[in-house]
């Protein structure tokens, strides 16, 4: 079974158009993951977990626009509040850091795991922070990383601070299901062949 998953991984990453498809439809599983994330109203955002598969098994140009496309399709997703496409970066950072792990042959052991983990729960962390604070003040729209961001202010940290503090607790995380499963997903279908010419 594991054999026939590889070979339909390696004639999708020979077609171009192929390519574009399935980085459309890593996009709508993103919503569709982050939509059924509302509800349950979890402190972590599930955004980027298919971010980070398309990174991981296409490269980093895949991982770039599964990342910007996501975040659109949550724009229109949400009817268009302007509240989702400014976090189009963050999710792009997910799928650049990914795939430039893997086209440095970093993604092979756990050790790389856990430091492209930690690579791109920073990244997310700096640039949530950056853009929490200057587009929304430091405190998003009621979202759940809002009452771990209030946590840390009621404990007299600056907002900046504050902001930062609670995206890297949740991003260490959030990014450890969508990395962890992309690493999955990757040495499931890259066959041994193919990872030792890369």
């Amino acid at each position: 079974m594991q054999a026939a998953f590889q070979r339909v991984y390696l004639k999708i990453g020979q077609n171009r158009v192929l390519i574009v498809l399935t980085v459309l439809a890593c996009a709508v599983l993103n919503t569709l993951v982050e939509l059924i994330n509302i509800p349950l109203r979890l402190p972590f955002f599930l955004d980027s977990i298919f971010t980070a598969v398309a990174g991981a098994l296409f490269g980093i140009l895949p991982g770039l626009a599964a990342g910007l496309a996501t975040n659109l399709m949550m724009e229109v997703a949400h009817g268009m509040q302007g509240l989702y496409w400014q976090w189009a970066l963050c999710n792009m950072a997910t799928g650049a850091i990914v795939g430039l792990a893997v086209r440095l042959r970093r993604f092979d052991s756990i050790g790389d795991l856990l430091l492209v983990i930690f690579a791109v729960a920073l990244a997310n962390a700096i640039l949530g922070t950056i853009i929490a604070t200057l587009v929304f003040g430091g405190l998003t729209t009621g979202n759940t990383i809002d009452s771990i961001v209030l946590g840390f202010m009621a404990t007299g940290r600056s907002i900046v601070s504050s902001a930062f503090l609670g995206r890297i607790v949740s991003n260490l995380i959030d990014k450890a299901i969508a990395v962890g499963i992309a690493f999955l997903l990757y040495h499931f279908l890259r066959p041994d062949s193919d990872k030792a010419s890369r």
